[in-house]
């Protein structure tokens, strides 16, 4: 699915196939997970950091889609935060 027509996080998770290798957030603090199904960290993101700043799920799920897409794999955290923040036009706290 393009980035252009995801309308919800899951759909972006969906994308993607993950497997977790640091149980229980051990040792992957610095890293941001695209797919993840067991503990959403994109759900954890807008619903933490981007909600509350008027943010949309639609405009968030375009955004972390792209982000996830852009960025190589492992995804360091502040250079997704810095990839949102240029796409939402936004600073994360």
């Amino acid at each position: 699915m393009s980035c252009k027509k995801v309308k919800k996080i899951k759909e972006v998770n969906d994308k993607y196939d993950y497997v977790d290798e640091y149980p229980n957030g051990e040792g992957d603090s610095k890293y941001v997970a695209c797919g993840q199904s067991t503990y959403n960290e994109l759900d954890y993101i807008y619903e933490n950091k981007l909600k509350k700043k008027g943010i949309t799920e639609e405009k968030a799920a375009k955004a972390f889609c792209e982000c996830c897409e852009e960025l190589k794999n492992p995804r360091k955290r502040d250079a997704y935060y810095d990839c949102l923040e240029k796409k939402l036009k936004i600073k994360i706290d």
